[in-house]
């Protein structure tokens, strides 16, 4: 299947505009409106593609939760608990970027989901990515040893979220 994946933000919830008005400006440029939020996510999926989203705002899960067959937890996320408790009582699959954490936030924050809802401990309800968290990065820094970790440590689907160019890495990643 296919997916299409947008990230769904406001700059009021990434960048505080008193201490870095340049970079707030920045984001907001680049915000959409609800209706054409809705209306993407609703094109993707009657295209017959799967929508899916990382999501930094609560109020903004509202406006696509009925397009989203599973949320998704980037690599800076893994501490956002108020928007994380709330996948986990959407009870969604979820899928999990461990860029920028250790093997010990991962194996914290996956405890933390069984905790919310015990669904999460069945195979296929969480999805555990390798990811090193820079745009673009050489294929040196894939890591994709981690992925053996991800297997070792989790009864659950692991993978790999891929920022180098080309497609070598994602090729080694399937091997």
């Amino acid at each position: 299947s296919h997916v299409v994946k947008l990230q769904l933000y406001r700059a009021k919830s990434l960048v505080n505009p008193i201490y870095s008005s340049d970079r707030y400006k920045h984001f907001q440029k680049f915000e959409l409106t609800k209706d054409q939020y809705q209306y993407l996510s609703k094109q993707i999926v009657d295209s017959g593609k799967e929508f899916m989203a990382s999501i930094w705002d609560v109020e903004m899960l509202d406006w696509v939760d009925e397009y989203i067959q599973r949320y998704k937890i980037g690599s800076g996320d893994l501490t956002a608990y108020k928007l994380i408790k709330e996948f986990c009582l959407r009870g969604k699959p979820i899928i999990i970027s461990t860029g920028l954490s250790s093997l010990e936030q991962v194996k914290n924050l996956v405890q933390y989901i069984y905790s919310l809802n015990s669904d999460y401990k069945n195979f296929g309800m969480l999805t555990i990515l390798q990811c090193t968290s820079m745009y673009p990065i050489p294929h040196s820094d894939a890591n994709l040893n981690v992925m053996h970790t991800l297997r070792d440590n989790f009864n659950h689907p692991y993978g790999y979220s891929d920022h180098t160019r080309g497609t070598e890495a994602l090729e080694l990643a399937t091997v």
